[in-house]
């Protein structure tokens, strides 16, 4: 411990016990969502192109962490991915074949395409590409 008082290796604890949230469905998801982003670094390798990144706002956490990050700004409803291209900007929340789209998430693509975004809720990686090709993105690989 430093004079400050702050421990390293608290910083980095993870909780003993996480209760998940339908296993299944969250396997599923997760699964989706590492095929999509190794998709997306094929297929938009470009950055004077298109740039995208995840929101990672799942998640299990305390209340205090909760509570920090929503004062930091973090929101409910915010999608999956970001997607930016000239021109452009599009929103993909990624779902499980069962997977259900929240109050907030509706919320919030109603509230992205208002202001012009482009934004799709799917279920597979040839949903993802579709969309993709819709908005009009160059893409450098496709789906088998």
């Amino acid at each position: 411990m430093s004079r400050s008082g702050y421990t390293p290796r608290a910083r980095f604890a993870i909780p003993a016990k996480i209760k998940p949230l339908g296993k299944k469905r969250a396997n599923e998801e997760d699964q989706l969502h590492r095929a999509v982003a190794g998709f997306l670094r094929r297929a938009l390798n470009n950055p004077a192109e298109a740039y995208w990144f995840h929101t990672p706002n799942q998640g299990i956490r305390s209340a205090i962490q909760g509570a920090k990050l929503k004062a930091m700004g973090m929101r409910a409803g915010i999608p999956d991915l970001y997607i930016r291209w000239r021109g452009g900007v599009g929103w993909i929340e990624l779902k499980s074949e069962t997977g259900r789209v929240s109050d907030a998430q509706h919320d919030f693509m109603a509230q992205a395409r208002a202001l012009g975004d482009q934004t799709a809720v799917c279920r597979s990686l040839y949903e993802v590409e579709l969309s993709l090709t819709e908005w009009g993105l160059l893409l450098h690989a496709h789906v088998k």
